[in-house]
């Protein structure tokens, strides 16, 4: 928005004189070739993560928040095989945005180590209602005394393993065993595919968590109805696109209207961050403000 001056001309030097001069190439090489790194590390991560969890990207779709992520998505998206972007309202700064919104949660952890053949009821009874009346203190210095929600969860695990998955448990759950092992089991079958039977489960920690009704939604952006028509295209940015500097438009977030369609490679720009559509990319405001990307040739 302004209000931050960045030193382009120092950022240049800098770029020049540690990556560009050492490599023999171009500013504008050195700079994107210093992005496309970053990028590849985002999305080496990605892979990683979703191959951690048995998931691919196939037919999902991306939500860009937080930073300079909508400057990055377009990219990320592509180099995943992923064809969607939406980028939500006041983007740059959700994460702010997110804690303001967020209801009031206060979560409590202990750790009571038992297979299930021989774990004691009345420890766990005991141990969830010394969790519960702390979370209920901390609640109630925050002005919180009613309406809150309670939720548990079980660490377990099949005996010997190395790592345990959140079982949540509902009150009419705590005083049945049978229905600990149907939750276990519906839980782990959801992350890999398999369950084990005849092996004995054990349960290493509890949580146990408190939270106040959600707040109000906040109106975060106001977006115009009005027919689309011409959006001032006459700003132009360069832009480092395939090798090569084009003119992009420049555009403000503000003055797009709903369902207004507009084709990539262009900038979006609000107050706390810059989105990007790639060249053969179309992009369309959401009636509640966000931003859906479509890419092409993914």
């Amino acid at each position: 928005g302004g209000k931050l001056q960045l030193d382009g001309e120092a950022a240049a030097h800098a770029i020049v004189r540690d990556v560009a001069e050492p490599l023999a190439q171009s500013k504008a090489e050195a700079a994107h070739a210093i992005n496309q790194i970053v990028e590849e590390n985002m999305a080496s991560a990605a892979r990683a993560h979703a191959a951690e969890w048995g998931r691919g990207f196939s037919g999902r779709t991306m939500i860009a928040f937080g930073g300079a992520a909508p400057l990055h998505a377009a990219s990320l998206a592509t180099k995943l095989k992923m064809d969607r972007i939406l980028i939500p309202p006041a983007a740059g700064v959700g994460s702010a945005v997110g804690f303001l919104l967020a209801p009031i949660r206060y979560e409590v952890v202990r750790s009571y180590v038992s297979t299930l053949d021989e774990i004691d009821f009345d420890v766990v009874e005991t141990l969830l209602g010394l969790m519960r009346d702390e979370a209920r203190a901390v609640l109630a210095s925050a002005g919180v005394v009613a309406d809150v929600e309670e939720q548990v969860h079980a660490y377990m695990r099949y005996a010997g393993q190395g790592y345990e998955v959140a079982v949540p448990l509902l009150p009419a759950d705590l005083a049945d065993p049978l229905t600990w092992v149907a939750a276990f089991e519906r839980v782990y079958r959801q992350l890999y595919g398999r369950i084990i039977p005849a092996m004995s489960i054990e349960v290493l920690s509890w949580t146990l968590s408190l939270e106040a009704p959600q707040q109000e939604k906040m109106d975060l952006f106001q977006t115009r109805t009005d027919q689309p028509g011409e959006v001032n295209q006459g700003r132009r940015q360069a832009l480092y696109e395939g090798g090569r500097w084009i003119q992009a438009p420049l555009l403000e977030r503000a003055e797009l209207t709903e369902n207004a369609r507009l084709a990539g490679p262009l900038l979006i720009a609000e107050p706390q961050t810059t989105v990007y559509v790639p060249g053969g990319a179309n992009v369309s405001l959401l009636p509640d403000g966000t931003l859906s990307i479509e890419l092409s040739g993914t």
